[in-house]
């Protein structure tokens, strides 16, 4: 038997899917899929695993399959790490031979490193014991790995695993992507998916997307990337795969324009209603309602296509049964004239609440004409109205946190697109996050630590007002504040932050215990389960600073920058860390000058913190000021 299964792993082999960011198309990863598997006598890739484990060697056949996926995945060569996403069937933890740090010895072997593998955790097996494979998942973690649940909504213990790990990535199956543009309740349940998912600051990636609306639902719905035929089919030849796929920021601009045009939603719910011509006889339009019979009311064209009016069924039926009915509706002479009713016409590109006010305004309207150049396209009846309103409604709120009510990933980006390509106009950013958020939420429960982010979120309405910055909520602890123009001066933004810091920093105190806020922290394990204290909390700030002519960048760009610059600034015990872009400099984002507001205690210059003043050349100058300090690199 173990020469069979050796044999077995022989033929098997692995494709690579991409998936990719939803609005980019750059890659974020490659997903490991088994194949072959109908060679060696099997129906399906599960078959395969229920096999392996009924004959009792899941635990050494999962390790060798593993082994050949990694010795394949190195071989893909792109200008920039990808992760590798690689399906883990739970049963393998519960295995007695089971022991850990087997798959870091093959990543040590083959040069990849734990932070690039992601393992899907499938749903498809129930769990007897949560409680065994949280504590595997919680070692996996130690060791750098990153998790994804797979398969969400189809299994066992999806739910309870996303409250409780709070996985980097959550993994919607075609099931519910199938369709989705057309079937309401799939929206909503996968709307209030990515919402629970960003407000616990996991990613959303969509499976077995295979459409354009079905991409552009999935956009709609706030998922973050996207996986599926549409992007790519998966590839068994390593050298296919791409670092960005076109097709993704193409699809992402077009709705780009859709969004921002409010007529595109007034366009796509129109009734296409077929229409009668002006000089049509009287018995062909009875015709006409008796072939539509759901239909109350035609409109009316002219020859160029014009609208002139509606029929309605009503006019019609007072006439055929009155005497002599039928005999008026087939005398040549009488016109159309004498049952057209006037209906109110407007234009697709009219603003959206022209039409609303139409409908509030005018007391039993049928609905309202719509033209494109002055020519009939179709009808706007009552109900499509109100579903323009509702995608409208939910458009706004979809992306919004639950907890803050500040716009979340979604609109975050959306502003970006928005104000990174003007290049001529001055920008800053602004990523906070607090320090030891997660110990605290340990320490008092999550009810304490809702309360914390909701401070933290107020803070950031009241500090940064609405008409000249945008606020929104990343999720978790993570938040971000963006310009709206570029009249604002790196200096009142440092100011701001500063308050925002030394605020919470005092504010946040009152939601510790007394002998914790004494002592000035509070006792917790770390990852390792080892005790340490925790320092109380206090927030970190990231500024990036972008100056007029600076270089094309994207949002992942200015993301990836911040994260790395909040990784220093934790290390080094620093507050905040300024950086700027000045004209020209390239993608890579490389500063000209790096500023750092540090605690007194790893103070090593003679620099009080500033009231920063840009001048003439675009450089920054030291004054003094605040008792708080920069460090200078």
């Amino acid at each position: 038997m173990r020469e069979k299964w050796e044999e077995i792993v022989d033929v098997l082999d692995f494709a690579f899917q991409p998936i990719v960011n939803i609005r980019t198309g750059l890659c974020i990863g490659f997903e490991a899929l088994l194949r072959n598997w109908e060679q060696v006598g099997f129906s399906s890739i599960h078959e395969v695993f229920d096999w392996a484990f009924e004959k009792g060697f899941l635990r050494v056949f999962d390790l060798a399959l593993r082994e050949k996926a990694i010795a394949k995945f190195v071989r893909i060569r792109l200008q920039r790490p990808v992760k590798f996403f690689f399906n883990l069937d739970p049963r393998v933890v519960t295995t007695p031979e089971y022991k850990p740090g087997h798959t870091l010895q093959i990543l040590e072997r083959y040069g990849l490193s734990a932070k690039q593998v992601v393992l899907e955790i499938s749903e498809n097996h129930r769990i007897h014991s949560i409680d065994t494979l949280q504590r595997v998942l919680e070692q996996y973690r130690k060791q750098g790995f990153q998790l994804a649940i797979d398969d969400y909504g189809m299994g066992f213990a999806g739910p309870r695993l996303l409250y409780l790990y709070e996985p980097e990535y959550v993994k919607i199956p075609r099931f519910f992507i199938e369709g989705v543009d057309r079937d309401g309740r799939k929206k909503l349940f996968l709307i209030n998916l990515a919402a629970t998912s960003h407000t616990l600051g996991t990613m959303v990636i969509a499976e077995g997307v295979e459409r354009n609306e079905e991409f552009y639902s999935c956009l709609d719905i706030g998922c973050d990337a996207v996986q599926g035929f549409l992007i790519d089919t998966p590839q068994k030849e390593v050298s296919h795969l791409k670092e960005e796929y076109e097709i993704v920021e193409s699809l992402y601009l077009k709705n780009r324009r859709k969004v921002q045009d409010s007529s595109s939603m007034v366009l796509e719910n129109l009734e296409l209603l077929p229409t009668v011509k002006a000089e049509e006889p009287l018995a062909k339009v009875c015709e006409l309602f008796r072939s539509y019979p759901k239909c109350r009311f035609f409109p009316v064209v002219n020859n160029d296509g014009e609208p002139l009016g509606v029929l309605q069924e009503e006019d019609f039926h007072n006439v055929i049964y009155a005497p002599y009915g039928r005999a008026l509706l087939e005398n040549l002479s009488l016109s159309l004239e004498l049952f057209l009713k006037r209906c109110l016409v407007l234009e697709a590109t009219t603003p959206f609440e022209s039409f609303l006010s139409a409908f509030t305004l005018e007391e039993n309207l049928e609905g309202i004409i719509v033209t494109q150049k002055g020519k009939y396209i179709g009808f706007l009846s009552p109900q499509s109205l109100l579903r323009i309103v509702y995608q409208k409604r939910l458009y706004e709120v979809q992306d919004q946190n639950p907890l803050t009510k500040l716009p979340g990933n979604t609109k975050i980006v959306e502003y970006l697109d928005t104000t990174l390509p003007e290049e001529t106009m001055r920008r800053t950013y602004v990523y906070f996050d607090i320090n030891h958020f997660k110990s605290f939420n340990d320490h008092y429960g999550f009810r304490r630590g809702d309360r914390v982010i909701f401070l933290f979120a107020s803070l950031l309405r009241e500090i940064f007002p609405e008409s000249q910055y945008f606020v929104g909520h990343v999720g978790g602890d993570d938040f971000f504040v963006g310009t709206r123009d570029g009249k604002i001066s790196l200096a009142d933004c440092l100011g701001r932050v500063q308050k925002v810091l030394e605020q919470f920093e005092k504010d946040v105190q009152s939601f510790y215990d007394f002998e914790d806020r004494k002592r000035g922290y509070i006792l917790g394990e770390d990852r390792e389960g080892r005790l340490k204290k925790f320092p109380l909390l206090q927030a970190v700030a990231i500024l990036l600073h972008l100056q007029e002519g600076y270089a094309k960048c994207t949002p992942d760009m200015l993301s990836e920058t911040a994260a790395c610059l909040k990784k220093r600034a934790k290390s080094l015990g620093i507050h905040c860390i300024i950086r700027t872009f000045p004209p020209g400099t390239k993608s890579s984002l490389t500063p000209e000058s790096t500023l750092a507001l540090s605690s007194p205690a790893h103070n090593d210059t003679d620099c009080t913190f500033p009231s920063l003043v840009e001048t003439e050349k675009r450089d920054l100058r030291i004054q003094a000021g605040d008792s708080r300090l920069f460090k200078v690199w």
